[in-house]
């Protein structure tokens, strides 16, 4: 079974590298053979794929050579993604680099370069983030940082993010949250049930944006959290909220906890809420949290003998 998860991964990474070869940077909503709308895949499943090779290390016989951690980059270089470039280097250093072991100033003097060096070459193939919009365009951190908050708030300026009445950008969108009429939410049945998921889903408008289109007061595309709470009201977010949690507090390993928790935060909040959505990043999930309980903690989330013949 872990043999075959595994190639399965890696059947993944040379498609997604034979895609850069055919389409080059271009086509973000394919990943190997996973598709999905938009390029939210990509991100979810680039982080999923370090967090499963880092588990199975725990297994001798599946010990993993340092470069095959930096395989999973393939996939947010080929979808042309922005957020790992700054996540996956994070992750690295505390899933591969010290998985277990306690920092040390010395240890963090000795690896950090490594994370730095990441985040250039990130910055660098990315074409979004570099002035010349290039392939391999020169590192500007001032670029980026206003890029991001351009593209996330509608302004690269601070002091100017709730300055205006409508909202932009996934992280503007949060403010409706807290202001459920600008999402067409008038009523109290209607915060707490929601719109309902055919409203948007089967919408002849296409992809479900702020605008008129969807009479939302909000330019560009919207955080999952206020796509939830318009679908689903306050009550199905906070129910799959709680799902989600109760599922990642299953993990026995504090490092790992908080790995997939602020995964979890940042996709659901800032991008596509895939984590637990997604099949293939669902099942690869969860079965990195068995896995990791059951042969590190011998702590397994259910018995197995209670429920196969497995002994």
């Amino acid at each position: 079974m872990l043999s075959l998860l595994i190639s399965a991964i890696f059947i993944q990474i040379f498609l997604s590298f034979v895609k850069i070869i055919i389409y080059g940077l271009k086509s973000e909503s394919i990943v190997g053979s996973v598709q999905y709308i938009g390029g939210g895949a990509a991100v979810v499943l680039t982080f999923v794929f370090l967090i499963f090779f880092s588990i199975i290390q725990i297994e001798k016989r599946f010990r993993l050579k340092k470069y095959i951690y930096l395989l999973p980059i393939i996939v947010f270089i080929a979808s042309l993604k922005r957020a790992p470039v700054f996540l996956y280097p994070v992750f690295y250093f505390f899933l591969v680099i010290f998985p277990y072991k306690k920092l040390s100033l010395n240890n963090i003097v000795k690896y950090v370069p490594v994370v730095l060096l990441l985040f250039y070459f990130g910055v660098r193939t990315n074409a979004t983030l570099n002035p010349e919009n290039s392939n391999w365009g020169s590192f500007n951190l001032k670029y980026v940082t206003d890029y991001m908050f351009e593209y996330n708030f509608g302004t690269s300026k601070v002091y100017e993010i709730n300055e205006t009445d409508i909202t932009s950008g996934r992280g503007g969108s949060l403010l409706l949250l807290f202001q459920p009429g600008k999402i067409g939410l008038q009523n109290a049945k209607e915060i707490l049930f929601g719109q309902g998921i055919v409203d948007y889903a089967l919408s002849s408008e296409g992809r479900f944006v702020g605008g008129k289109a969807y009479g939302i007061e909000h330019y560009g595309l919207l955080s999952s959290a206020v796509v939830i709470f318009y679908s689903l009201g306050l009550s199905g977010f906070i129910f799959m909220v709680l799902m989600s949690l109760y599922i990642i507090f299953l993990i026995r390993t504090k490092r790992l906890l908080w790995i997939i928790l602020i995964l979890y935060i940042f996709e659901l909040f800032f991008y596509g809420n895939q984590l637990f959505i997604n099949h293939a990043s669902a099942f690869l999930i969860i079965f990195s949290i068995y896995y990791s309980n059951y042969f590190e903690l011998k702590v397994p989330i259910m018995p197995l003998k209670k429920y196969s013949g497995y002994e």
